[in-house]
């Protein structure tokens, strides 16, 4: 289990520091403009993310599940309205060579 760190790159532009995601359990912040970008490259199969959604006038809804075709890279938003101040991520598939990052942009 990892705690994401939010990168917020300056208007410059800034390097992105990945994370290999383990199966479950890490958390990543969410907020306005916030993104969780994921890459999945070639020969690796899809992989999915399942973000549980927050309940709705206490009626529990179901998860969003994303699914990442290979040789893609995804931005998945956080939005805080949706998942909450954070989000518990649970991915599935090939996760040895997928690549995973929590994002804010300048101005957003």
């Amino acid at each position: 289990m990892a705690t994401y760190t939010l990168q917020n790159p300056p208007h410059a532009g800034a390097q992105v520091t990945f994370t290999s995601p383990p199966a479950s359990n890490d958390v990543a912040p969410c907020g306005s403009g916030i993104a969780l970008m994921v890459v999945n490259p070639t020969a690796n199969g899809t992989v999915t993310v399942s973000l549980p959604a927050l309940a709705d006038d206490g009626m529990v809804v179901g998860p969003r599940v994303v699914s990442i075709p290979q040789a893609t890279t995804w931005f998945i938003p956080l939005i805080s309205s949706v998942y909450g101040s954070s989000v518990v991520l649970t991915y599935t598939g090939t996760l040895t060579t997928v690549q995973v990052a929590v994002i804010t942009f300048p101005g957003t």
